[in-house]
């Protein structure tokens, strides 16, 4: 929610400077944005991190059980298990999920790592 709020704030004054004590005061327009301040900007993009973080997380984690719901069954429910039925699939099934997990972290890692690295290189 507050990356919402920051995200639309801004604000325009007219702020009088005067130049020389002869001459009436200048009116000038200045705005005040977000993105202005670099504080800010880390704000914005640490919240929105965090905020992708956790839908991932839960989505993740929701997907998570339902597998093993499928994988271990559910007593209280009288569900079965399915991989007693269908062992290869359900073996080829996790193995899938786990190295699709570990590429999509890599894929991860290397849209993190690769911009870290290119900032260093240019200081």
């Amino acid at each position: 929610m507050e990356d919402q709020v920051i995200g639309m704030d801004k604000q325009t004054k007219v702020v009088p400077i005067k130049i020389v004590d002869s001459l009436p005061p200048f009116n000038v327009p200045v705005s005040a944005k977000w993105h202005y301040l670099s504080a800010f900007v880390y704000f914005m993009v640490a919240n929105a991190i965090a905020c992708a973080y956790g839908a991932i997380s839960m989505v993740v984690t929701f997907l998570d059980r339902v597998g093993l719901l499928g994988y271990n069954g559910n007593s209280h429910v009288r569900w079965n298990k399915v991989c007693d039925v269908f062992d290869k699939f359900c073996h080829q099934v996790a193995a899938s999920i786990i190295l699709s997990l570990l590429g999509s972290l890599a894929f991860l890692l290397l849209i993190v790592i690769l911009p870290i690295l290119r900032f260093h290189r240019r200081t």
